[in-house]
């Protein structure tokens, strides 16, 4: 494991990504808020470097979407084809370093994607069923310990998910 200051010993331009925050677990702080605060007087004080937040581009979002309806043809839930009805899902948000990569993604009816972005269901990567927070009124409801037919190739990024799922709460 690379502990912070190894990294920014490292950095070679005097700027380093803001999601470098995203990476927390990675640095064995048990917060991003933990990691700021050694992050910005480390920066600061220290190493001269400053944090920049880095620019998205969601150019590929129509790509990775007709990539994916390529691949499952159907919502993962449902089987819903209504093509007008289905979007493209990240299993690791791109926010979070996720990627356009069809890795790291699904294709979910907009309601099931809503739900699922903010935290009250997942796949569980390890038995392939729907998990739901307690207490969730929502139509992911009756779709509860269903077994879904995915390949082991989203595992990666489905366990990333999961276990993002298991420590937030729903927003």
């Amino acid at each position: 494991m690379n502990t912070l200051e190894n990294i920014l010993n490292n950095v070679n331009e005097k700027t380093i990504d803001i999601s470098i925050f995203n990476k927390y677990l990675d640095f064995d702080y048990k917060s991003k808020e933990l990691l700021n605060i050694d992050l910005e007087f480390l920066t600061k004080n220290i190493y001269n470097i400053s944090l920049t937040s880095p620019k998205i581009s969601r150019l590929s979002q129509t790509e990775f979407r007709k990539e994916l309806l390529k691949k499952y043809g159907r919502c993962l839930i449902s089987d819903n084809t209504c093509i007008h009805e289905l979007e493209a899902c990240h299993l690791v948000e791109v926010k979070d370093d996720g990627d356009y990569n069809i890795n790291n993604g699904i294709i979910l009816q907009v309601n099931f994607h809503k739900t699922f972005d903010r935290n009250i269901w997942c796949i569980n990567p390890y038995t392939k069923m729907i998990e739901v927070k307690k207490g969730t009124n929502s139509s992911i409801n009756q779709y509860t310990n269903k077994i879904l037919d995915i390949d082991d190739d989203i595992m990666e990024n489905l366990i990333k998910r999961y276990e993002k799922f298991k420590l937030v709460s729903p927003e």
